[in-house]
């Protein structure tokens, strides 16, 4: 199934978090926004403030966090590479494995970055996460317990540095496999107890 078919099996309203959308013109969830789910988007690129700002605006449904994620209140650099791919300087992400750019210190910003559980309330449904390496941080301070969670994990010649801690994070909250995804760009999990069944 694609992204989207998994997610619009969620019960409306959801939420459904994307993290982090990338532009706006790739964020996954937007089809979603006028479908009568409420979507939340974590953005931390400063390039892409401005298009998410107008996009949701008068949209009581979707909100727009435009910060990075970390396991503490911070600052942090998030590097641009040659192919515009934004990430956090230092983090083993797919963008400095698979195509080995550097971080150059002239593409970098200063951004805000929070612990994810400073944004989640409690009650997300589904959540879409890419995070460019950063995907064991969003889960080690996750407060919901998502009926749905697709993450990007090891794929092609990329060797996610925390794919050993997120799998047995899945299993020790009872998640299980639904689906991989472009060879582990998204891997579907879905909570074993709630899911139903007959969808998978």
């Amino acid at each position: 199934m694609e992204t989207l078919d998994w997610l619009r099996q969620l019960p409306k309203p959801g939420p459904v978090w994307e993290v982090s959308g990338g532009p706006i013109d790739e964020c996954i969830t937007r089809p979603l926004w006028d479908e009568g789910y409420e979507c939340v988007v974590v953005e931390p690129n400063p390039e892409h403030y401005v298009d998410y700002a107008n996009a949701t605006l008068g949209r009581e449904n979707v909100t727009f966090f435009p910060v990075a994620v970390a396991l503490e209140p911070c600052i942090v650099r998030l590097a641009r590479s040659k192919s515009g791919a934004a990430y956090v300087a230092g983090v083993n992400a797919p963008e400095v494995q698979k195509r080995g750019h550097p971080q150059w210190p002239d593409r970098t910003r200063r951004v805000p970055a929070l612990p994810f559980d400073a944004l989640d309330p409690g009650n997300i449904a589904g959540m879409i996460l890419d995070v460019e390496g950063c995907e064991w941080w969003v889960l080690q301070r996750l407060v919901s317990e998502p009926l749905l969670l697709i993450v990007e994990l090891s794929h092609g010649s990329y060797c996610h540095p925390d794919e050993e801690a997120i799998l047995a994070w899945m299993a020790s909250n009872d998640y299980q496999t639904g689906e991989v995804r472009d060879n582990g760009a998204q891997t579907v999990f879905v909570k074993k107890e709630k899911w139903d069944a007959t969808r998978l």
